[in-house]
């Protein structure tokens, strides 16, 4: 038994400096802060509001549901016979703002999270994301990391009436690749980010403030594919933890051999 635990000693103190050896290539750090993007394809998000939006279809019969000899011809017709076209419009520059932190849970994989809010011309986007990063590549004080993020959003678009307006609740999908340069207490990232919104259901009221019950459909997603770029920058401890002194002092071993009697004692 004796033998048996001073294996797993053994195999304990090299698990503790395998461990410590990965800590040194930033295993157990964490950090906290802002980021800041902005979302660079398509020129103005999303790259197409909903079909039903664009075209402006929501009238299936009557003196209202489009004009037979024009080129839209089941585009809707206000009162006066004129074609209605949506107010809504992509939103040409965004500014995305998150807080953001981390845990590494050793030297390649980190676990964190994200709220977070975007703005733009009559535009609001917030959401809360479960994030994970690995370590791709490691030099020094550089790191490259990809990384994806799951969650819950809403967005809304105002239309220029003040009246027409799309609320969109989501679930963001998020990807990323973010080059970061750390020292003890700092962390500096610039990256590229992918993502789309699913609808999880659309809300939409038109240009007359009524609202209208089918615009949402199960490919919409796609609408809200997008790429960007991000910077951050965190605080924390982005040092590995010290390492222990060996224990000098402890005993070798146990009795051997019952106290130098060879076998029993060999009588002549």
């Amino acid at each position: 038994m004796l033998r048996t635990a001073a294996a797993a000693m053994a195999l304990t103190l090299g698990l503790t400096t395998a461990d410590n050896a990965h800590a040194a290539d930033g295993a157990y750090m964490w950090a906290l802060g802002p980021t800041v993007g902005t979302i660079v394809i398509p020129g103005g998000y999303p790259a197409s509001f909903p079909p039903v939006i664009e075209n402006y279809n929501f009238v299936d019969e009557g003196p209202n549901a489009g004009d037979p000899n024009s080129a839209e011809p089941n585009r809707d017709l206000d009162e006066n016979g004129i074609p209605i076209f949506t107010t809504l419009e992509p939103v040409r520059a965004d500014v995305r703002v998150a807080l953001e932190g981390f845990y590494g849970i050793n030297s390649k994989n980190r676990v964190g999270g994200a709220v977070g809010v975007g703005g733009g011309t009559r535009f609001l986007d917030y959401w809360i994301t479960a994030n994970y990063d690995r370590v791709m590549f490691t030099d020094s004080q550089f790191n490259l990391v990809a990384g994806a993020g799951l969650g819950f959003g809403s967005m809304t678009f105002q239309g220029a009436n003040d009246v027409e307006q799309l609320r969109i609740p989501y679930f963001p999908i998020r990807a990323r690749v973010q080059g970061q340069i750390l020292d003890s207490t700092r962390l500096y990232g610039l990256g590229l980010f992918v993502h789309t919104a699913v609808p999880s259901n659309t809300f939409y009221n038109d240009v007359s403030g009524f609202e209208q019950p089918s615009v949402g459909g199960p490919l919409n997603w796609i609408l809200n594919l997008a790429a960007g770029v991000e910077l951050t920058l965190q605080f924390g401890d982005l040092t590995p933890p010290k390492k222990g002194r060996p224990n000098k002092g402890g005993r070798k071993g146990g009795r051997q051999g019952g106290g130098g009697n060879d076998g029993g004692g060999r009588g002549r």
